[in-house]
């Protein structure tokens, strides 16, 4: 009884409502009508009055359509710009805000000729005052936000011509398993064709997995809550179907990753890699019409790492399929489009990779934007600002700059200056996933070292196109870092220890409510190849140890390209005993003459005789014994040469200087032991550039465990420094967590049998934020078995360098 009277008392309101609305709207004749249109419900939003959806649980992402209303008169308008925004925040099931965001829509209104040469509208309605533009889409992604249960939705003018817009929600439809087998035979004919219509094959040849595929991928229509008529209005979205425009599918992007020959795909890899199948479609979902091209790169984790390959897609080629190891796969198409890609690994089934964008917060700085600095017992504390440009087609770039200013407890200034962005469009980044997406620039970061009296840090600008967003450092932070780990992108352990913290803004709330947030969808980025590096003009250089300790020298494997003359004293290529070598001796600064090494390694220590003739000359014979020995040769003359080796020892015999070797190639380290009781001290002069200390760690051989080293940077003597704002930064605490990668034992010369593993690199970065001057680098063993270390030094470019030689008589054979 309660709930009858209840609908009685509300009937005089519904009615008053639902004439208000059929007023408004139904003026006039619905049997005019196109027979050839189908229609949609949609949702009007004015400044006014917003919409809330409820979401279905655990719905991963969201399809918001709009259609922008303007008024009959303003049909005709020369050069429209007819510009909108659409606010949304997502909330979670006691209303609280999670997260919010703003989407500026560019629109337009597309007019055809019918068979009387009269202009017709793809979209209308019963309303012909009332002309809805194109539709605009929106991909909301939900992964970040798995809490959100509603979204609100609220509407911005920037044209006053545009006078309000309606909204579509879709959420993926979901299915039971034990529904799938039937729901296709109870699908009519035309639900099939539709839901096939952008397949390659009609509906009546599609497999049981491919209709199983498109069963799983559809999309469900959410309505806004309250009451009809008071909370929300509803029309009726006519759509002509001749104009292939007949549902909201043929506006939405498809799944997967969008790429163009401006803003490049990136597909991370996991470490043990696998087969990679691409395709390609177009934005809307359907086959492409026409062979795109791509060029495909793939970036390891060593610089020796890399791939590239031309290829060229269409619908009647196939997936394109590689084998790949861990890295980054970037894609760049010569035009608009979706890619799929899927991974085949040895100890997992296919699976979809596609989806791999970063979501990342930023403010708009022309509303002022404050981060509060936190000191740990009055230390310099430490903030990273990032700074990006908006690049909007109608608004032109003035090249302006961002503001700071430190403020103290007071709100006084402390100190104030200027911060750059760049200009140009970022490769990878963009502003939001949409059909029309604005161009974002790559950003700057800024290091702040900020007093104790700095309590707050304001950023603010003129232009409404340029963005920030800030980071914080607990004080002494050590930074860790997992070896190989580290070098891949695994969704399922990153960030496990960050260094860097996201701030937010402290007036986040009023930023929000004045459409200040703007939300940016980045990848990651590939390592940048020094150009001089890769052409082999740069200098190598080993550091030595402070304490007074003899170091051991190692043969690891030699994998590069071809190596320079200057380092082909320390690369050793195979010679074959009993058999005639031609090979081709070479030195570095014109030396006529060298005096090669000639290294044995041998399975036993029994004693054996060897002789080795160069051009049909004997050169050495020796009698001797022992499982390895390194023997200095007589000097030989540079160019061509046929050395013949005769003994009986069997083994490994290598011979260094040689160019163009064909055969198996070591490289010679000199290495330092590590234990847990001796830490190492290196002294490195450091220029105020930023540089890059290579170490590597060589276990010994078939250790299980992992190994911790800890690195210590402390300046000795440097130049002074009053700088406190810095375009990068250094990490003076690090540890390095480093589990060791399968490989063939390498041995230790003048062990008599000791063997390692190939080795672990670690990088540790030396950046501009330190002065110019002398730093110590400690390296300590903090966990693991002892072993073997190396630190050294590739400076790019060339470097002028002394060397002295002495002149001796060569005997011509």
């Amino acid at each position: 009884m309660l709930f009858v009277g209840g609908g009685w008392f509300s009937l005089p309101v519904f009615f008053a409502y639902t004439k208000m609305w059929f007023n408004h709207l139904q003026t006039a004749d619905t049997h005019t009508l196109s027979t050839t249109a189908s229609s949609s419900l949609v949702y009007p939003i004015n400044a006014k009055q917003g919409l809330k959806f409820a979401l279905p649980q655990d719905s991963s992402q969201l399809r918001i359509i709009t259609n922008a209303h303007i008024k009959g008169t303003d049909v005709m308008t020369i050069d429209p710009n007819w510009t909108y925004a659409l606010h949304y925040e997502l909330l979670d099931k006691k209303g609280a805000i999670l997260t919010t965001g703003v989407y500026h829509q560019h629109s337009r209104l597309t007019m055809y000729k019918d068979a009387e040469g009269g202009l017709i509208h793809g979209n209308y309605y019963a309303n012909k005052d009332l002309i809805p533009l194109d539709g605009r889409l929106i991909l909301l992604g939900l992964q970040a936000v798995k809490e959100a249960a509603f979204l609100r939705l609220s509407f911005e003018s920037t044209n006053p011509a545009v006078i309000e817009t309606a909204v579509r929600v879709y959420a993926p439809t979901k299915i039971a398993e034990h529904q799938i087998a039937t729901s296709w035979l109870r699908m009519t004919e035309e639900q099939k064709d539709s839901l096939a219509k952008y397949s390659i094959y009609p509906a009546f040849l599609l497999s049981a997995a491919e209709k199983i595929n498109l069963l799983k991928h559809q999309w469900q229509p959410i309505g806004p809550t309250g009451i009809e008529g008071k909370n929300y209005l509803t029309l009726n979205l006519y759509t002509l179907k001749d104009k292939e425009i007949d549902n909201q599918d043929t506006l939405m992007l498809a799944s997967g990753l969008q790429a163009d020959a401006t803003h490049y795909g990136v597909i991370p890899l996991p470490e043990q890699g696998g087969q990679v199948s691409l395709s390609f479609k177009a934005l809307d979902g359907s086959a492409l019409t026409t062979p795109v091209a791509v060029n495909l790169q793939w970036f390891g984790r060593d610089k020796e790492q890399r791939w590239q390959q031309n290829a060229n897609w269409s619908k009647d080629t196939g997936d394109l399929t590689y084998s790949l190891e861990g890295g980054l796969l970037v894609i760049r198409p010569s035009s608009p489009v979706i890619i799929s890609a899927s991974l085949t690994t040895a100890t997992a089934p296919k699976q979809d990779i596609s989806e791999s964008l970063l979501s990342l917060k930023t403010y708009i700085t022309s509303f002022g934007v404050d981060f509060e600095v936190l000191h740990y017992q009055q230390h310099t504390a430490t903030l990273r600002v990032d700074i990006r440009r908006l690049l909007i087609p109608t608004v032109k770039s003035q090249q302006e700059q961002v503001r700071y200013q430190w403020l103290n407890a007071s709100g006084a200034v402390i100190a104030s200056g200027e911060l750059s962005a760049l200009e140009q469009a970022s490769l990878f980044d963009r502003a939001g996933d949409i059909t029309e997406p604005n161009n974002v620039s790559d950003s700057v970061s800024y290091y702040f070292r900020l007093p104790k009296e700095v309590t707050r840090v304001r950023l603010l600008s003129s232009s409404p196109t340029l963005l920030v967003n800030a980071y914080n450092q607990p004080y002494g932070v050590t930074k860790w870092q997992r070896v190989p780990e580290d070098s891949y992108i695994d969704s399922d352990k990153q960030n496990l220890e960050l260094t860097w913290f996201p701030l937010r803004a402290v007036n986040d709330k009023t930023l929000t409510q004045q459409q200040a947030v703007q939300w940016l969808s980045g990848q990651y980025r590939p390592t940048e190849d020094k150009p001089d590096v890769m052409q082999g003009q740069y200098l190598w250089q080993d550091f030595m140890p402070q304490s007074e300790l003899t170091g051991r020298y190692l043969l690891t494997d030699y994998t590069n390209d071809e190596p320079r003359a200057d380092a082909l004293a320390s690369v050793y290529c195979a010679l074959v005993v009993n058999r005639d070598n031609p090979i081709k001796l070479a030195a570095s600064n014109g030396l006529r003459s060298i005096s090669p090494e000639l290294i044995f390694l041998r399975d036993n220590s029994r004693p054996f005789t060897a002789e080795l003739f160069a051009n049909q000359e004997k050169v050495l014979m020796m009698n001797t014994m022992g499982q390895q020995g390194i023997l200095h040769l007589p000097e030989m003359a540079v160019g061509n040469q046929r050395l013949r080796l005769n003994t009986d020892s069997g083994g490994r015999w290598l011979m260094n200087y040689q160019e163009q070797c064909t055969g198996e190639r070591v490289l010679k380290r000199r290495v330092f032991a590590l234990n847990t009781n001796a830490p190492l001290d290196f002294i490195v002069q450091h220029t105020a550039t930023d540089e890059t200390l290579s170490a590597r760690w060589y276990s010994p051989t078939n250790t299980v465990d992992r190994s911790q080293i800890k690195v210590d940077i402390e300046a000795i003597n440097t130049t002074s420094s009053t700088a406190s704002i810095f375009t990068n930064w250094t990490y003076l605490n690090r540890l390095y967590d480093i589990r060791l990668l399968p490989s063939k034992a390498m041995p230790v010369l003048y062990t008599q049998g000791q063997t390692v593993t190939n080795g672990e690199r670690f990088a540790i970065p030396l950046n501009s934020d330190l002065p110019a001057g002398a730093y110590r680098i400690r390296l300590a063993l903090a966990k693991g078995a002892a072993g073997l270390v190396t630190l050294s030094q590739i400076k790019a470019g060339n470097y002028e360098q002394r060397r002295f030689f002495r002149e001796t008589e060569l005997k011509t054979h």
